[in-house]
């Protein structure tokens, strides 16, 4: 290749790179056109700003949740708060309806609407429930994980034998039930006036527990002698499950005796008996054959009466045809779901046109007599 035609090639190419350089830099013009023309600077600068300003009003929110009201002016962080105040901030915030506490107070997730009772609060209405309830603490209460427990239960064997020495050895399989406890709905309301949330002479958190409490044990003991097992607990009462004896005329000391010995000797040191309270008059009457009163009164205050050694519970809910009588921590199974929650509503007729504030709680229990054979129920009493 001569000179002049290197040369030519050689500013050819050189004219290419000067046009491909034109090129790029009026595509870099268009485009800082194009971005001048729709303010991009601007609209970073302006969602940069928005961004700021969300950022600091969710930490606004999250510092405002985080904090409450343990008194009309005292207000700490929910991680400072003792076990009472977290009780007492709870209870004051049920009263006046303040959702924020509420919920930076409860546990878990919300169900049935309504905020999960802390745990502090719910071990104080239960202690206040079982001070209530007589039945609660005679059953076996078992905790919950889901709304259906199952339970395996021996229901016979093994089988016992004595053999000679080198001799086959007799064998036995033990026979399993799997009676099953299902968790239902148990609501209590309570209304509040205003003029009693607003009078700070009344103990607001012992009136709305001592209240709930008195009631959703009211409604326990119920379940546990005479539910119906439909959309609630078995009653002991009611389930078919267990051994029965007829009352033979008029109740006279042989049936109770019978009562008592128709029971298997091992779950006698732990019986008692179970009836209506209208029955007392007739049981304080009957005597042995040696003319000797089978009721005893308490021996001190605080104690229960006595039919032949055994404490007698006495209890309306009872029915006054039946007479119960067994080792009832393990005939009867009482399932406690530990959810319990609560809803609040200052919106209904009730509580918009007279003033008040509606408290709902709810809780989940089941129950069904699962050993029946540690109890014995004396039937037909006229």
């Amino acid at each position: 290749m001569n000179l002049k035609k290197l040369e030519r090639k050689v500013l050819t190419n050189m004219n290419i790179d000067e046009k491909a350089k034109e090129i790029v830099d009026a595509f870099k013009s268009e485009v800082d056109k194009i971005k001048a023309d729709m303010n991009v600077e601007g609209m970073k600068a302006e969602f940069s700003k928005q961004l700021a300003e969300l950022k600091a009003e969710m930490q606004s929110k999250t510092s405002a949740v985080a904090k409450v009201f343990v008194a009309k002016d005292v207000e700490k962080a929910v991680s400072e708060l003792t076990a009472k105040e977290k009780v007492d901030a709870y209870a004051r915030a049920l009263f006046m309806a303040d959702q924020a506490t509420l919920k930076a107070l409860s546990e878990g997730t919300n169900a049935d609407g309504g905020f999960t009772v802390p745990q502090d609060f719910y071990n104080v209405l239960l202690e206040e429930i079982r001070e209530a309830s007589v039945m609660r603490g005679l059953v076996n209460i078992v905790p919950m994980s889901t709304n259906v427990l199952t339970l395996t239960i021996i229901d016979h064997g093994p089988d016992v034998y004595w053999t000679a020495e080198g001799a086959k050895k007799t064998t036995a399989t033990a026979d399993f039930s799997q009676p099953t406890i299902t968790a239902y709905k148990l609501d209590a309301i309570l209304y509040l006036t205003d003029e009693l949330i607003a009078d700070s002479a009344f103990d607001l958190t012992n009136v709305i527990i001592r209240r709930f409490a008195d009631r959703m044990a009211e409604a326990e003991e119920q379940a546990i002698l005479i539910g119906t097992g439909t959309g609630q607990p078995t009653g002991l009462f009611v389930a078919n499950t267990v051994a029965t004896r007829t009352c033979s005329g008029n109740l006279d000391f042989d049936d109770i005796i019978a009562l008592i010995y128709d029971l298997p000797a091992k779950y006698r040191p732990r019986a008692r008996f179970i009836i209506h309270n209208n029955n007392v008059s007739e049981l304080r009457r009957l005597k042995d054959s040696q003319g000797r009163y089978m009721w005893q009164d308490p021996v001190a205050p605080g104690q229960p009466s006595t039919i032949q050694g055994y404490p007698v519970v006495e209890t309306y809910w009872a029915p006054e045809s039946q007479i119960a009588f067994g080792d009832f921590n393990r005939a009867y199974w009482l399932g406690d779901r530990q959810r319990m929650t609560v809803l609040i509503t200052q919106q209904s007729e009730t509580t918009f046109t007279q003033d008040k504030t509606g408290i709902r709680v709810v809780e989940r229990i089941g129950g069904t007599v699962v050993e029946p054979n540690a109890m014995r129920k004396l039937i037909t009493i006229p």
